[in-house]
């Protein structure tokens, strides 16, 4: 894999990439990059880690190195691969990655400007990445290959409206050690009561969960939740889960889409629900959790 080397006093030249205040980046800090290729200039991100030694380190290095070795075989041109390895003063701190002018997904989908219909339409977009994944998983001799970290803030949309997946230093590839991912953690019950799903990580420094399909499936779908009920869903009380499915059928959602939801909480796989997503559309603020609020305690003073 290529090197980039930079000085000390190079790198405390680079700019820091500003982040909108609700995407947070917990395992290091990005800023730009440019070179020149003759006369062209170029622009780069540059994610500096915060850990760069120990296992945790080595796990990130061979995690990124199988993203460049594969990139030809994986062939999706949604992904945001990483370039080059960055050392400092010839020591290995991060990477580089192509910079693309975009907005990330989370500002997108929690604008109240931003039209229903276009927020399904990226929605379901995610739902085809992973369609495309599982055909890699088939073809590509990439068998464990997953997203892993899923959540809105790990997606951009170009600015020709291409919804593209950052941060895929995170994602399960070749044999490498679960990361941490945002919705799949110890901490929710819901998930760990379902073990033979949702398989606990016995690695040390490692994230809580092995990624599979019925992971990456259920963080969409929490993705999708989130959108609808206008906050995170992953820990909300079971009991609340599904009194909020139910008020979701009683106000038109499909039963078919409902159970699929539903699933993410039983022993049964899960289900993309890409195409269900469309029908959401004509009751989308009636999803929200005010809405859902409302009613309840409409009917608890009944």
């Amino acid at each position: 894999m290529e090197v980039i080397d930079l000085s000390s006093r190079s790198f405390k030249g680079l700019r820091t990439l500003e982040l909108p205040n609700t995407v947070y980046n917990t395992e290091g800090r990005i800023y730009i990059y440019e070179d020149k290729d003759k006369w062209n200039k170029r622009m780069h991100l540059v994610k500096r880690l915060y850990i760069n030694s120990g296992p945790i380190f080595s796990n990130k290095l061979a995690t990124i190195n199988s993203l460049v070795g594969f990139e030809e075989q994986i062939d999706m041109p949604e992904l945001v691969y990483p370039e080059k390895l960055l050392t400092v003063d010839r020591e290995i701190v991060g990477f580089t990655m192509p910079y693309i002018p975009s907005t990330n997904l989370k500002e997108i989908l929690n604008n109240p400007k931003t039209p229903v219909e276009v927020k399904i339409k990226y929605l379901k977009d995610i739902g085809t990445i992973l369609e495309k994944m599982e055909e890699v998983r088939k073809y590509a001799e990439l068998e464990d290959f997953y997203l892993n970290d899923l959540h809105e803030g790990n997606f951009i949309v170009d600015e020709e409206g291409t919804l593209r997946v950052i941060d895929l230093d995170s994602c399960k590839i070749a044999g490498n050690m679960p990361f941490c991912s945002k919705y799949l953690t110890i901490m929710n019950p819901s998930i760990c009561n379902l073990p033979g799903k949702y398989k606990i990580s016995n690695f040390k420094c490692s994230g809580d969960i092995i990624p599979n399909k019925d992971s990456d499936l259920y963080c969409y779908i929490i993705t999708i939740l989130n959108t609808i009920f206008g906050r995170e869903t992953h820990r909300l009380p079971l009991e609340t889960f599904y009194d909020y499915l139910e008020y979701l059928r009683k106000i038109g959602v499909s039963t078919e889409l409902i159970d699929i939801i539903s699933d993410i909480y039983s022993n049964k796989s899960n289900t993309n629900p890409k195409e269900l997503l469309d029908g959401l559309e004509p009751v989308f603020y009636k999803c929200h959790e005010s809405a859902f609020k409302t009613l309840s305690k409409i009917r608890r003073c009944q």
